[in-house]
């Protein structure tokens, strides 16, 4: 009988980022391989889409290999609040925690992620998650458009940008890299969240591609997968370079009108914004009630009036992380521009016609 100890919370972290590595539809894609030598314990998990290794700290060990079904595995261990005994005899793997729950060692392997040689660049973790999050928003989820659920990433001059654009919102955000330029690539958004939810404080991430395949690794984890193959939107030709109107107001008062609109719910989901010389007047219009909201703001420019889908307007303004935001646009149906005065970030939103906003009201 072999004996390892581990502890439940460093293991449940790994079996959370692994779950989404297995085919819970497929059971032979559910099993879970786990290596114990050298002091560590190695989990692998694959499924059609990725193939994920991470590692923990172990004593001991001497190459034993098994597989299991690692649904199961990971149910169990996510209900254990303390250190985990796994015991096995060559049929059962045995979890002590709460308890003792035998699950049944399984004829079965898990491919290890390849060997990939190719460019590779080198990201900080807080970098990275903190990038993600400020573009994730804008992926697309309509699948009959698929390049777009997932992220452009561009790399150059030690830069690595996050590009995402579902065809109502783009997000474009850069963070600092060291590394072998990679060019660009489309990696799939599933895979950027999985990876992001992975990181932890302090690591290392590195990505390596071949052309075809991404692979993200830190000192304790390798998942890869396919990246996407096709041409990405030209989203700079998306972005105007020019404006008419360009309006500075508070990020915090902007976002609480657009909270408190949200509850004047109307059928065309819309809220209207006009932008006059000193304040901003957010309007939202229902049979049921009416809101209105006037902020103070400094206008250089026209002016207007323009109308957006609410949900989008909302998710853009809610990642900008500064006290003053700056709004910039031409027309009532051209793209509006919505960035922080301190970052080069780019956001943009795409109005909604006006008319089309009467009609849905009457």
């Amino acid at each position: 009988m072999n004996k390892i100890i581990v502890e439940s919370g460093d293991l449940n972290r790994i079996m959370k980022v692994l779950s989404r590595c297995m085919d819970k539809k497929i059971s032979t894609r559910s099993n879970i391989q786990i290596v114990h030598e050298n002091d560590k314990l190695t989990i692998r998990a694959a499924n059609g889409t990725f193939l994920g290794e991470m590692s923990m700290k172990a004593p001991g060990g001497d190459g034993e290999a098994f597989c299991v079904d690692g649904d199961m595995f990971a149910r169990v261990v996510g209900m254990c609040n303390k250190n985990i005994e796994i015991l096995t005899d060559g049929k059962n793997c045995a979890l002590k925690g709460i308890g003792r729950t035998r699950i049944p060692i399984v004829n079965a392997k898990v491919k290890a992620p390849d060997e990939i040689n190719g460019d590779s660049v080198t990201v900080k973790a807080e970098h990275f998650k903190n990038t993600y999050s400020l573009v994730s928003y804008a992926i697309a989820t309509d699948l009959s458009r698929p390049l777009l659920t997932g992220v452009l990433v561009e790399t150059e001059d030690k830069m690595m940008r996050f590009v995402a654009c579902d065809g109502f919102q783009i997000a474009v955000e850069s963070m600092p890299c060291s590394g072998e330029k990679t060019g660009s690539m489309i990696i799939p958004g599933a895979f950027m969240d999985l990876i992001s939810s992975a990181l932890m404080p302090g690591d290392e991430l590195e990505l390596i591609t071949n052309g075809k395949i991404i692979q993200a690794r830190t000192k304790d984890m390798t998942i890869q997968c396919a990246l996407m193959i096709g041409e990405y939107v030209d989203y700079k030709y998306l972005i105007p370079q020019t404006f008419a109107t360009e309006t500075k107001i508070s990020t915090d008062e902007l976002m609480d009108a657009l909270k408190s609109s949200s509850v004047v719910n109307n059928k065309s989901n819309t809220v209207k914004v006009a932008v006059k010389a000193d304040e901003l007047i957010v309007t939202n219009n229902s049979p049921m009630a009416d809101f209105e909201a006037k902020i103070p703001c400094v206008t250089q420019g026209e002016g207007g009036m323009i109308a957006f889908n609410e949900r989008y307007l909302m998710n853009t303004v809610s990642v900008l992380k500064a006290e003053e935001s700056v709004i910039r646009f031409n027309t009532a149906t051209s793209p509006v521009l919505i960035q922080c005065k301190e970052s080069d970030g780019i956001h943009v939103c795409m109005p909604v016609r006006l008319h089309e906003v009467i009609d849905g009201q009457e």
